[in-house]
């Protein structure tokens, strides 16, 4: 598990709230994630688990080949699915400074705006470490 770096970071300047993510402007990353991670969870728990799973996609068999589903067959399932991914990654998008938001401006889903941010903050921290 990652040490978390102590810097000039003033807790108060965020407002911690449990009604809105915690704010990550770049700094401090490993205290972002866990705050992020207890939030999803605290949210529901299922929105974390859109980040530990694999993105959801609507598929089904035809002609015993795999093949996306047309958005007219998706089934309840497959809403709530895409809809908890597209929960978490508004949370994510509200949760990071415009600079951060536009390090993932090409992820495609949550999960990947996760690991775009691990790779970028981890990367650093160890670097610096």
């Amino acid at each position: 598990m990652s040490r978390i770096v102590t810097t000039s970071f003033n807790v108060q300047n965020e407002r911690l709230s449990t009604s809105r993510p915690s704010f990550f402007d770049g700094n401090v990353y490993a205290y972002w994630k866990v705050r992020m991670i207890i939030y999803l969870q605290f949210i529901d728990y299922d929105l974390w688990l859109s980040i530990e799973n694999r993105h959801h996609k609507p598929t089904k068999i035809e002609n015993n080949i795999m093949i996306l589903k047309p958005r007219s067959e998706y089934t309840n399932g497959d809403k709530k699915l895409l809809s908890m991914e597209a929960k978490t990654m508004n949370t994510k998008c509200c949760a990071m400074s415009i600079s951060e938001f536009n390090r993932t401006t090409s992820c495609k889903n949550a999960r990947d705006i996760w690991h775009a941010l691990e790779i970028t903050h981890e990367r650093t921290n160890q670097v610096n470490e």
